[in-house]
């Protein structure tokens, strides 16, 4: 086992343990009333209530009243989407007795905290293997390590983790990796993770399309010759060859996709 893969493990288990004590740190006095204060990020969290408690949609605090009388969320559902799997489990213990089923007392709390300490150790863990193999292990240890510690990245990992930060840098790192795993053996399974990995990033936060430029532009060169992108190389014979439609197709699609951020945005202010 290389000493980058070696180290992989023990650096996420500890950027995960550095996170979960630093939210108990910060917040461990008042895990009862975390949930019922905040902003944007009770806005990503209002589908979990929203469903598994009030069981409609419908009544979601954060959203705009439309012309008709309908509700549009001014928010997406990426984050509530990452955060389910720490949210049923907090559920459960509840329904077992452990606190009030409501989806805002303490157990829902603390699975927000491991939430946002399990997605930044599982960023960085994508991020090593996919910087290791080309820039050796301690520059990759060290840039994973410096991008953690210099940057907002621990700020939102242990004392927000119920903004969109944390799991959109999850994702990116994810999205960085695969490409990458792309370009050196392309396959349809790739490919349909690529597409997750793509839905996950637009949903937690509509801007971040923009990441999406990076399968469908990075290309990699063999021996001096350069050879498809990412996402053309797992294409079809005969797709393949209209690969500058596709790119262009791409290109288009994460256009739209940003004209309609910008006209929620404008409804947002209204």
């Amino acid at each position: 086992m290389s000493t980058g893969t070696r180290w992989a493990l023990p650096l996420s288990m500890g950027i995960f343990a550095l996170c979960l004590l630093s939210f108990f740190g910060h917040e461990a006095h008042r895990l009862g009333t975390l949930l019922t204060h905040g902003s944007d990020d009770l806005g990503y969290y209002q589908f979990l209530p929203g469903l598994f408690i009030d069981h409609d949609l419908r009544g979601m605090p954060w959203v705009h009243i439309l012309d008709d009388g309908s509700r549009l969320s001014l928010f997406t559902i990426g984050v509530s989407l990452l955060q389910l799997p720490f949210f049923l489990v907090a559920h459960a213990a509840c329904l077992l007795g452990l606190a009030t089923p409501d989806a805002f007392s303490w157990p829902y709390a603390v699975a927000r905290g491991m939430a946002g300490a399990f997605y930044a150790a599982m960023g960085c863990w994508f991020l090593l293997h996919a910087l290791k193999p080309r820039f050796g292990n301690i520059a990759s240890l060290a840039a994973v390590l410096l991008l953690f510690g210099c940057t907002n990245l621990y700020y939102y990992a242990s004392m927000e983790p119920g903004m969109s930060h944390v799991y959109s840098f999850f994702l990116f790192a994810a999205l960085f990796a695969t490409t990458l795993r792309m370009l050196e053996a392309p396959s349809p399974k790739r490919l349909f993770l690529l597409m997750v990995i793509a839905t996950m990033i637009v949903l937690v936060r509509p801007a971040n399309v923009i990441a999406l430029l990076v399968p469908m532009l990075w290309r990699h060169r063999s021996k001096g010759r350069e050879g498809a992108s990412a996402l053309v190389s797992a294409l079809p014979e005969g797709l393949r060859r209209g690969r500058c439609g596709v790119r262009r197709a791409g290109a288009a699609a994460v256009g739209l996709l940003e004209d309609d951020h910008r006209q929620l945005v404008r409804l947002h202010l209204r």
